[in-house]
C-alpha cells in the first residue's frame, strides 16, 4: 500500500510531505497505522482519493477493503483513474511557467513539490519508464504504487497552466539524449525536491 499526504497552498501548488509505504498488512492494520500517524502528528486530515478497487469483493463474500477502512473511521473518495490524463497533470504541474509582474519575465514555477521524506515516491519517479507502445503512459514493468497515489492526488486537484512552458522541449531533448541512462520522469527530479 501507499498513502501520500499532501497539502495545497494558496497558489494551488501541491506539497507532498509524507508517505506510508509497505506491504503484507491487512486493510484494518493499515487503517490503524494511518490513524496512529495522524494522531502523532496532531493533524486533521481529509482522506483523499483511493483506488476504486478497494471496493471490489474479488471473489469473497466478506467485507471489502473499503468496508474495513470504514469500520476504523477512514472514508476514502473515489479516485479518477484516468492514466493518460493523470500523467499529463503531473507533467503540467512540473513544467508550469508563471509571469513575474515585477520583472516582466516568465519564470519556472512548479506546482508539485515532493519532500525528501517520501523516498519511495522519489524512487518510483526516478525509475519510471515510458511505455514503448503508448508514449504518454508508464511502462507496465515499472513499480507504480506511489506514482498511482500521486496520480490520484493530482487528479483530485486538476491544474491548468497559466502559460505555455518553453522548458518542455529542452527537458525532453535532455531526456532523449540520456534515454539509456535516464527514465521517463527522472528529468523532473531537481524541480520537485524540497
Amino acid at each position: 500500500y501507499c498513502v501520500l499526504y499532501g497539502g495545497v497552498d494558496y497558489d494551488g501548488c501541491i506539497w507532498v510531505y509524507r508517505e506510508l509505504y509497505d506491504s503484507g498488512y491487512t486493510a484494518r492494520e493499515v487503517a490503524i497505522r494511518i490513524k496512529e500517524v495522524e494522531e502523532e502528528a496532531e493533524e486533521d486530515v481529509h482522506m483523499g482519493p483511493a483506488d476504486t478497487q478497494i471496493g471490489a469483493h474479488e471473489g469473497t463474500t466478506g467485507p471489502t477493503i473499503e468496508e474495513e477502512f470504514a469500520r476504523e473511521g477512514i472514508l476514502w473518495d473515489k479516485a479518477d483513474k484516468a492514466r493518460r490524463t493523470g500523467w499529463q497533470q503531473i507533467h503540467s504541474r512540473l513544467l508550469n511557467r508563471d509571469h513575474n509582474e515585477k520583472t516582466g519575465q516568465d519564470v519556472d514555477k512548479p506546482m508539485l513539490m515532493v519532500s525528501t521524506a517520501c523516498p519511495n515516491l522519489i524512487r518510483e519517479i526516478e525509475r519510471a519508464h515510458q511505455d514503448k507502445v503508448v508514449p504518454d503512459q508508464l511502462s507496465k514493468t515499472s513499480s507504480d504504487h506511489a506514482l498511482d497515489s500521486l496520480r490520484y492526488l493530482v487528479m483530485a486537484r486538476p491544474f491548468v497552466p497559466k502559460r505555455k512552458s518553453n522548458r518542455r522541449i529542452a527537458r525532453f531533448d535532455k531526456y532523449r539524449e540520456k534515454k539509456k541512462k535516464g527514465t521517463w520522469m527522472s528529468w523532473c527530479r531537481e524541480v520537485v525536491m524540497f
